[in-house]
């Protein structure tokens, strides 16, 4: 009896611990689908170099359409879609950070198009606010949908749209909090280099729009 006792216990630890799955584990494979975009699978039927589709992943939009991510058995990618077109695809590196890897050409008369019919801003925060020495106001700006592909063109044209309604003089525009840290702060920045790498959209002085960093 003892040596049965013995084997049975085993065997049901065994079973009990195949049998448990793990929250994050769950969590992780129930946020992901095969589902694709309609112009990413299109996409992807030329471009076989991109590996075989395992699964996806619906992403915030961007300012001009859509997002998806999407992993292959080659790597990690993501998707920006514009009109059911893809118009860039950046690949995930093995440190985190992203690469752009196909980039689609906007032409310059339909941009002019675009900035011409943007009817409504996006949600933005107004992170803070000072009164110039030399009048008027100074804002930082914070638009959360926004990112560094979003089109230059675009991120002028909100982010004067934005300051005129608030009545600021100069502004900054960030797409996240920690490129606001970082430009507010040197030790921050030391401590997260690519904080302004990754979240400075743009600043308005002098009526004139700025990028650089």
């Amino acid at each position: 009896m003892k040596k049965i006792f013995m084997l049975i216990v085993p065997i049901a630890v065994l079973v009990i611990m195949i049998s448990c799955k793990s929250p994050s584990q769950e969590e992780s494979q129930s946020s992901l689908s095969v589902s694709l975009l309609p112009g990413i699978e299109s996409f992807l039927s030329d471009h076989l170099e991109y590996g075989t589709v395992i699964g996806s992943k619906d992403m915030p939009n961007w300012a001009n359409g859509k997002r998806q991510q999407v992993i292959t058995n080659k790597a990690t990618y993501l998707f920006y879609m514009r009109n059911n077109e893809v118009v860039g695809v950046w690949r995930y590196t093995s440190n985190g950070e992203r690469e752009q890897i196909f980039k689609k050409d906007i032409p310059e008369t339909q941009k002019n198009v675009e900035k011409q019919t943007i009817n409504d801003l996006p949600i933005y925060t107004i992170i803070d606010q000072i009164n110039l020495i030399t009048g008027g106001k100074f804002g930082d700006i914070l638009i959360t949908s926004f990112s560094r592909e979003t089109p230059r063109i675009t991120r002028e044209s909100i982010l004067k749209r934005i300051a005129k309604k608030e009545g600021f003089k100069e502004a900054n525009l960030y797409c996240t909090m920690e490129a606001y840290r970082a430009n507010m702060s040197a030790s921050y920045l030391k401590a997260h280099p690519n904080a302004l790498k990754i979240g400075y959209l743009g600043s308005l002085k002098d009526g004139k729009f700025f990028d650089n960093y």
